[in-house]
């Protein structure tokens, strides 16, 4: 059952799920703060803008009412009716001097710079706070018939920018009709121009008027770029009567507002920064994220030197105890840590040194029983093999074939000197290449459907091998892979080289194995030789790689994907044991 480490990694569980939700409790917390700073700042703007649109129409009305009070005056109702073009009498000019005061009394009284002019159209007259002359003029703008309407007249100049109207007088209205007089209204932009001075205060917002063709008026230190900004934003969209919201300028967000004035149709419209009233939240979110950035790099710091002190020696100790148990007796504990692991580990080096040397003792003498086994095997296979040959040899004489004779006997007696040269165990992967294409002469001989090609790299050709251990493999696919099989027969030996790793494999056209069948031979190859059931070729082959190259060396077999079988032979030609 595999040791699995979960004692650091519920640890580090444990402080996650702690910190997540202090984290989560605290970005909540600075959201709702957020949020709380825009509602309120909304609401204070949204009372500030309804008190300054109180103002304006308080003025207007108060200058409205003004006019509408001096129409009452007994000179003004005189006006038309007694003044002539001609009449200069003293009485009449003190008359239109008395209304001229009255006239410089009105531009004064609601505090803003106002002008009020009367037009009389039965004589023919206009009379301003700074106009006695009694030549004709032109006539002032119609009246509205629905209300008061105040049309704005632009100039380069604020000051000279105003809003006007003409309101006609009711009661000359009952008596003349047409010719009722008219009373013109203006005043300079210039007085808005003080009050969203005035309004703007020394802070951070920045109102201005606005109307929806195009229009605006400035308070003096407004920045032009971000007005301009906010009103294309206004021309997109569709006016209500009131807003409050964020919007993103620049990638900054700022808090907007506006509000319409109805008496001038007009709105007005206050902008502000939210980033300067959220700063304090920002740098109280910053501090702590700065402060828990800190504590997190302690804490990783903590655990990579836990990790490094505790879990590594462990990790290493159960990789190398792993590696043991899977027959790796090499295995050791490398690294100092200079704690109570040093001493652990010296004395699983101190073990696994005595397992292994015990081990290798015990492999050097199965593999001098596994050698003499190879010797009776090659002594049970060569009579039986050579007595194939000679009737083979018979059948050919009986024919007349020498040819077939001839080849036949030279490839039989390269093929048993190598055989049955049983003083050396190895030999090169040359002469193992060279055997082979003996043996397999000798089979195409007998079977003219078996073809085989070669595929072998000249820089492996040096590499020593165990001896026969490519024989079997063909005989095997010969003997098993190809006795149901009719049609082309063919056998193909290859070799790659992996790093430190040979790798032959050797791949037929024969029947092949069903999975089943596949992975009980796969099975066979490491079952020990008293429990081994079956042909010892392939087995012993596989047995000798193990003990002579370790665990990494062996046999590995795959379904070819031309039906047949595929063997694969490692061999680690660069750090094989003698």
């Amino acid at each position: 059952m595999p040791i699995r480490l979960k004692t650091l990694s519920r640890l580090f569980l444990l402080i996650f799920v702690l910190l997540v939700p202090v984290f989560f409790l605290y970005g909540y917390a600075n959201w709702e703060s957020v949020r709380a700073v825009k509602e309120q700042v909304l609401s204070s703007n949204s009372n500030r803008l309804q008190f300054f649109r109180s103002q304006i129409d308080g003025n207007i009305n108060q200058i409205v009412n003004n006019v509408f009070s001096l129409m009452l005056d007994p000179d003004v109702k005189q006006f038309s009716n007694s003044y002539s073009l001609d009449d200069l009498k003293y009485e009449n000019v003190a008359a239109l001097n008395r209304i001229r005061s009255k006239l410089t009394h009105l531009n004064t009284a609601s505090g803003w710079i106002t002008y009020v002019s009367i037009y009389s159209p039965t004589v023919k007259r206009l009379i301003n706070s700074s106009d006695l002359s009694l030549s004709n003029i032109e006539l002032l703008p119609p009246p509205e018939d629905q209300g008061i309407k105040w049309a704005y007249k632009p100039d380069k100049s604020i000051s000279k920018s105003v809003f006007t109207t003409t309101l006609v007088d009711p009661f000359s209205r009952i008596k003349r009709g047409d010719e009722a007089d008219l009373f013109e209204i203006q005043f300079q932009a210039h007085n808005f121009t003080k009050m969203l001075d005035s309004f703007k205060n020394e802070g951070r917002n920045d109102p201005f008027l606005y109307h929806p063709s195009g229009q605006h008026i400035l308070n003096s230190t407004a920045e032009e770029k971000l007005v301009a900004t906010v009103t294309a934003h206004l021309d997109s969209q569709t006016l209500l009567n009131s807003q409050y919201k964020t919007i993103t300028i620049n990638h900054e967000e700022y808090l907007l507002s506006y509000i319409k004035s109805d008496l001038l149709d007009w709105y007005l419209v206050d902008y502000e920064p939210l980033g300067p009233l959220v700063k304090p939240i920002m740098m109280s979110r910053t501090i702590f994220f700065i402060t828990a950035s800190c504590l997190g790099a302690v804490l990783l710091f903590l655990a990579i030197t836990l990790y490094r002190q505790v879990r590594l020696p462990i990790k290493k100790l159960i990789i190398s105890s792993t590696q043991l148990r899977n027959g790796d007796y090499s295995s050791r504990i490398e690294g100092k840590h200079n704690n109570e692991f040093d001493f652990l580990n010296y004395r699983f080096n101190e073990m696994a040194s005595e397992i292994q040397h015990l081990i290798e003792n015990v492999y050097k003498e199965k593999l001098r029983s596994q050698t003499a086994s190879l010797k009776q095997l090659q002594s049970q296979i060569n009579p039986h093999f050579l007595y194939n040959c000679l009737h083979f040899i018979s059948i050919m004489n009986y024919r007349g074939n020498r040819e077939a004779i001839d080849a036949m006997v030279t490839n039989l007696g390269e093929y048993y000197r190598y055989t049955t040269r049983l003083e050396h165990t190895a030999s090169t992967l040359r002469e193992e290449i060279q055997v082979l294409q003996n043996y397999l002469e000798i089979h195409r001989i007998r079977m003219p459907s078996l073809t085989y090609t070669l595929d072998i790299s000249d820089d492996v050709n040096n590499v020593p091998v165990p001896r026969l251990i490519l024989q079997p493999i063909i005989e095997n696919s010969i003997v098993h892979g190809f006795a149901q099989k009719s049609g082309p027969l063919w056998i193909r030996i290859a070799s790659y080289v992996n790093g430190n790793r040979l790798q032959l494999v050797i791949e037929d056209n024969g029947s092949g194995l069903t999975e089943q069948e596949l992975d009980k031979l796969r099975l066979s190859l490491s079952q020990p030789p008293e429990v081994h059931e079956g042909g010892i070729g392939i087995w012993n082959v596989h047995q000798r790689l193990l003990l002579q190259y370790g665990s990494s060396a062996g046999l590995e077999l795959f379904h070819s994907p031309s039906g047949g079988l595929k063997t694969q032979i490692n061999i680690i030609f660069s750090e094989h044991k003698e």
